[in-house]
């Protein structure tokens, strides 16, 4: 078994790098569950439904321009489903450092404000269809290859 340590962590909301100022980043996956007991039944007996999945991720608040993690996650308030990852160990993706990546709404973002400490944020993105783990291919390169494919319908 690998120990991953999570200070490399690779994170991107919209293509668009985050972890410099993640401080954590949690990936819950939740099955429904059904009971199906009858009365002749010894024990309980539930059936398994379908999946859903959640990604919160704790900021270290950036205002900076464009590109920082309050204008990302301000800017897609009411974009609907947006592209949301992590790769827990940062860089290359293997079996032992998958990626976690899916298209999920923004459900919530809070800006804390103590009079004692920095400027914290933190969102909530609920999973829209499939989660996804890969545990091929290199991060950066599967970033890349989105960001060209947008190039490519732009120039199209």
């Amino acid at each position: 078994m690998a120990v991953v340590h999570g200070k490399n962590l690779d994170h991107k909301v919209v293509a668009i790098a985050l972890e410099n100022e993640t401080k954590s980043v949690d990936v819950a996956i939740d099955n429904d569950v059904v009971e199906k007991t009858a009365a002749g039944d010894a024990a309980k007996e539930y059936l398994q439904g379908v999946y859903g999945w959640t990604m919160d991720a704790d900021y270290n608040w950036d205002a900076l321009g464009t590109s920082g993690n309050d204008a990302v996650i301000f800017g897609i308030l009411t974009s609907g489903e947006q592209n949301v990852q992590v790769v827990p160990g940062g860089g290359t993706v293997s079996s032992n450092n998958p990626i976690y990546k899916g298209n999920a709404i923004l459900k919530s973002y809070s800006v804390h404000v103590p009079i004692d400490g920095g400027v914290a944020c933190k969102a909530s993105y609920q999973g829209s269809g499939v989660l996804n783990r890969y545990i091929s291919g290199t991060y950066y390169e599967v970033i890349w290859l989105l960001c060209m494919a947008r190039i490519w319908a732009i120039l199209l």
